[in-house]
């Protein structure tokens, strides 16, 4: 009889270890796969936007990433990443494990499961690297404009079939070489996206170009050491909403105890009516012409802040903001501070970096759809920073509030606080209570962090300066236009905003300025009663001399107001402001829109239209009669002031806030900005 084959020990033990032909797959041994694949992939999609982030400037020159400097930034900037996308490696293995599960459940597959193998590791693969890719083209680089294309679809839809079929090859490829090659796919994973790593940190592959974010040199002004610096603007604020500028309902003790330090403005005026132009003027102190930042399009480069000049005269400068309109990305406004806190995530610090796993992980998982956090998360933030700031040095703190704005609603206890207050008969009640519910509600929280200054013993030796971007509008008629909310218009509702300042080592002042002054005229004012060079790039005016009580050596000055909206393509020459407004589906084109104020007179006008409206404010104080008509030589000459920074070029017929991720977009829109305003509430009674 001839005798059995016989196998050596190790043959042997190997084949024991495999499924018996006829067994199904069991699901510990697929699972441990999918398990195995996951980790390694979710690492290397982590580094990879790590790296991704430091190229990324060399494709897009309006990217303003807040990237790491320091190794231990850095180390956190990978953990983060890393973290975040190797826990959604890991869910979607759990997810794909059970389907796989169910799917050798149903088929009944035998031990040869290859197929099932390659099926697991080709979707593992294929999806981290979709999701890359889909993140990235579809968030940051390609335009919203471009969505529904033949050549959007075809680069999206076309760039992650071709990932698919990759990572189909790749999975069939190792499959084909051996196991031995999965068990070293970790450490494969490592070296390649450490050495991707290195490649992104070299000068000339964009890191340089992303870290400078900063202005030009500047030199810092000798001189004795200086006082602290917080600068507060409270989103959307109506000058006529606080306690302190007459309204008689509204309870602003935070504000009005301000005021009663300092001197409060009556006749302060912004240059945009809304967040990203306006803040830009505030700390750029050049008109919005001049830095270009629009909701959603940075500043231009270059430009030197309030914040370069202070870090540069030795200040420890922290930002602490609130809305997407501020965030990093689409605005520039982290320029010149160590710290840039914009996390839209309330509870996130580690995650503060918004560009990626907010608008990316957080925004799919539908996590950072919000558009703001509270008041409350602003000061939080900022009270902690307080607590671990060095002491050794001055700072300037910017908090930025966005409870006014909409969408409305306050949490309790100020909800429904000031329910059937507004029964006076004008447009819009309700909107009106819950806004001042809003504004309400910032006061307190702005409360809190003035609360902490006087626990530290900071509160008297701080210059302190409070402001509104723009306004808020309710239904006001303006040359027979109901004005709503803010963006579209330059009437005082929205331009004309609170302004209180509190001079450090000052205290019961309660002094009132009535001249005209602009929210460009807040940096200079900071670096003067902080007597450091004022550079000479701003144009605006220091307000020693208001503040002072003297008489102010430009009064006579005009203030200025611009902005960018999109009219009707067939509105006529003298279109009245509602003919001018596009209809769904019309041709639009986009033009400026200047102001110009006197102390007496106001003039709007629109070049490309053209559209003239002048108002009387002392007679006309709410701009409902337009005097263009009967005051032709006054107008003429207004019209000559302001139309110098009028330049025709501007005037497009494509939005001209490109390069939007969709997300953004989004967002943007859940404010009222890019065409997402809600529809006008119907009147709820009349305008006078």
């Amino acid at each position: 009889m001839t005798a059995a084959p016989t196998r050596d020990a190790s043959t042997a033990g190997a084949h024991a270890s495999e499924p018996q032909p006829g067994a199904c797959v069991r699901p510990p041994s697929l699972v441990g796969h999918v398990m195995r694949i996951s980790l390694p992939v979710g690492v290397l999609a982590g580094l990879a936007e790590v790296a991704w982030s430091y190229l990324l400037p060399i494709f897009s020159d309006a990217w303003r990433a807040v990237l790491p400097t320091t190794a231990a930034g850095l180390l956190q900037f990978i953990a983060a990443a890393v973290a975040t996308d190797a826990l959604l490696a890991l869910v979607g293995g759990c997810v794909l494990a059970g389907l796989m599960w169910l799917l050798v459940k149903v088929t009944r597959a035998k031990a040869e499961s290859s197929w099932l193998r390659t099926t697991a590791g080709t979707l593992l693969l294929g999806s981290a690297a979709c999701y890359l890719y889909l993140g990235w083209i579809m968030l940051f680089v390609l335009l919203p404009g471009e969505r529904g294309t033949v050549g959007y679809q075809l680069v999206v839809w076309g760039g992650a079939a071709v990932l698919v079929v990759a990572s189909l090859l790749v999975v069939v490829l190792l499959n084909r070489a051996g196991r031995r090659r999965w068990r070293g796919a970790p450490l494969a994973t490592w070296c390649g996206a450490a050495a991707v790593l290195v490649l992104a940190a070299m000068p000339g592959f964009g890191r340089q170009r992303a870290l400078a974010v900063g202005g030009p040199a500047i030199a810092p002004t000798p001189g004795r050491p200086r006082s602290n610096v917080v600068l507060v603007t409270l989103d959307t604020l109506r000058v006529d909403y606080l306690g302190c500028y007459g309204h008689p309902w509204i309870r602003t003790p935070v504000c009005d105890a301000l005021a009663a330090d300092g001197v409060a403005f009556d006749q302060a005026i912004a240059q945009a009516p809304s967040t990203a132009p306006s803040h830009a003027s505030i700390f750029t102190s050049v008109y919005p012409f001049d830095h270009g930042t629009e909701n959603g399009k940075p500043m231009v480069r270059g430009l030197v802040t309030l914040a370069d000049v202070l870090r540069a005269n030795g200040y420890e400068t922290a930002a602490f903001t609130s809305s997407t309109t501020t965030r990093s990305i689409n605005s520039g406004l982290q320029q010149g501070f160590d710290t840039y806190d914009d996390s839209l995530v309330a509870w996130s610090s580690l995650f503060a970096r918004d560009e990626f796993q907010q608008l990316i992980f957080l925004y799919l998982i539908g996590i950072a759809h919000h558009s703001q956090v509270r008041g409350e998360v602003v000061s939080d933030r900022a009270i902690r920073w307080l607590d671990q700031r060095r002491t050794d040095r001055p700072f300037f703190a910017w908090l930025h509030y966005f409870d006014p704005h909409t969408p409305y609603g306050s949490p309790p206890p100020f909800r429904g606080t000031y329910a059937g207050k507004a029964a006076d008969g004008l447009p819009m009640a309700a909107d009106r209570e819950r806004y001042a519910e809003d504004v309400s509600y910032a006061d307190h929280q702005l409360g809190r962090f003035l609360g902490a200054l006087r626990q530290r013993g900071l509160y008297d030796d701080t210059l302190i300066l409070v402001a509104s971007d723009h306004g808020e509008a309710f239904g006001e008629m303006h040359d027979g236009v109901s004005e709503t909310r803010h963006g579209r218009y330059l009437y005082d509702t929205t331009q004309r905003v609170p302004l209180i300042v509190k001079p450090a080592g000052t205290r019961g002042m309660a002094r009132r300025a009535g001249e005209q002054v602009e929210l460009v005229d807040l940096a200079p004012t900071v670096l003067s009663l902080l007597r450091i060079d004022i550079p000479a790039q701003f144009v605006g005016k220091p307000l020693d001399e208001l503040l002072d009580g003297r008489p102010f050596s430009y009064a006579a000055r005009d203030a200025h107001a611009f902005n960018v909206i999109d009219v009707a393509a067939s509105a006529g020459a003298g279109a009245s402001g509602r003919a001018l407004e596009p209809k769904a589906g019309q041709p639009v084109m986009f033009v400026q829109q200047l102001a110009v104020r006197t102390p007496q007179w106001k003039y709007i006008t629109i070049p490309r239209v053209p559209r003239a409206e002048l108002y009387d404010l002392v007679s006309d104080p709410h701009e409902r009669r337009n005097q263009a008509r009967s005051q032709r030589e006054l107008t003429a000459d207004l019209h000559a002031r302001v139309t110098r920074f009028w330049d025709p070029a501007k005037d497009v017929n494509r939005d001209p806030r490109q390069r939007l991720a969709p997300s953004l977009l989004k967002q943007l829109q859940g404010l009222g900005y890019l065409g997402g305003e809600e529809n006008a509430p119907e009147n709820e009674g009349s305008q006078p």
